[in-house]
């Protein structure tokens, strides 16, 4: 399920910086493998999870982790089955459109999420958590007129494509 990315080569065949701004404004579909590690909120009619996903590219030395935040919305029938299987299960499949990209402060540090309009969501029915206590329960959160916008703007510090270079360029930890 993994795309693999190559850098894209400069006149000198060296790797050239990824920019930020070069990206179209057509949100791009994404497909990624994640595990849930908060609870499921509800914002206005809209599910949100906030998951993590431990990626290799060939920009980075190492493999590093990418937080995400999936929403979907609270009222397709299609979803239905995951309102249990969030605390129970590891690895989630997730397909969707590309949002945004925010920081929030978490803990005295700074902390990048993806956010993804689920349009496809499955999990992998062979890796179960030890202990499937329900231990992320989901809480009610409030209105919004773009559910995206306002959920990102809860959280929201500041977002310069500035940050987003250092953050793919691996030098913010999440």
């Amino acid at each position: 399920m993994a795309n693999v990315i190559e850098p894209r080569l400069g006149r000198d065949n060296k790797p050239e910086e990824w920019d930020p701004s070069k990206i179209p404004s057509t949100k791009p579909f994404m497909r990624i493998v994640t595990s849930a590690y908060e609870p499921v909120t509800t914002f206005d009619n809209m599910k949100f999870v906030k998951t993590r996903s431990l990626v290799y590219t060939p920009f980075h030395k190492e493999a590093r982790y990418i937080n995400f935040e999936v929403g979907y919305p609270k009222d397709a029938k299609w979803f239905e089955y995951l309102n249990d299987k969030w605390a129970s299960y590891a690895n989630f499949f997730v397909s969707g459109f590309f949002e945004a990209i925010y920081t929030a402060v978490k803990n005295k540090s700074t902390v990048a999420y993806v956010q993804i309009d689920a349009k496809i969501i499955d999990y992998d029915a062979r890796f179960r958590h030890p202990s499937s206590d329900n231990r992320l329960a989901s809480s009610p959160v409030s209105l919004s007129k773009n559910i995206f916008v306002q959920r990102r703007s809860k959280f929201l510090l500041k977002i310069f494509t500035k940050r987003l270079n250092l953050l793919f360029q691996g030098m913010i930890r999440s």
